[in-house]
């Protein structure tokens, strides 16, 4: 494993034009004529809150990098990776979910954090130099480190961009 992108998904694969477009508004219309709204799985749910746009970004992402996904999100609380994991092959995403990142106690809360820990844990300290990896989050609670060379900041209001993606494949490719 060389390269990884972490992977927060409220903000970066859903935002708030998401939730405001035509095409999510009319998914969950549909829901409640059907009179669905109230008995809506976890799966469907989830597969509503994923704008197709942002996916297809990260999917290109992935097929410009080779690098694999962890997940960052809150998502990932409760054991919930293999619906995640679901979610996204349902959704026709190819990409290679290859963990989340482990929930530390509030006093090392930060992602930052979480995401230095999943390192430690599953990246040989040898092999350090050669990986290279990525942040994508709305939130900025990173490492200083982090926030200088491997974060990218998504616009919550809109979500994952092309712009985001190109400077994602820059730095996962950089010599």
């Amino acid at each position: 494993m060389n390269k990884v992108i972490f992977l927060d998904i409220d903000g970066v694969l859903n935002s708030q034009k998401w939730h405001k477009s035509e095409a999510h508004i009319k998914i969950h219309k549909c829901m409640i004529r059907r009179g669905n709204l109230g008995k809506l799985s976890y799966e469907v749910f989830n597969a509503s809150m994923i704008d197709p746009d942002a996916l297809k970004l990260l999917q290109e992402l992935v097929d410009n990098t080779n690098a694999d996904i962890v997940i960052s999100s809150t998502w990932r609380k409760g054991g919930r990776l293999e619906n995640i994991k679901s979610l996204f092959k349902g959704l026709g995403f190819t990409g290679n979910i290859v963990g989340a990142t482990p929930v530390l106690s509030e006093d090392y809360c930060c992602r930052g954090n979480e995401i230095k820990k999943w390192i430690i844990d599953n990246i040989k300290y040898e092999d350090r130099d050669k990986f290279k990896y990525v942040i994508l989050d709305d939130d900025s609670d990173m490492l200083f480190q982090q926030a200088q060379h491997n974060f990218i900041h998504i616009d919550g209001r809109v979500g994952l961009t092309d712009r985001d993606r190109y400077f994602a494949v820059i730095k996962l490719n950089r010599e």
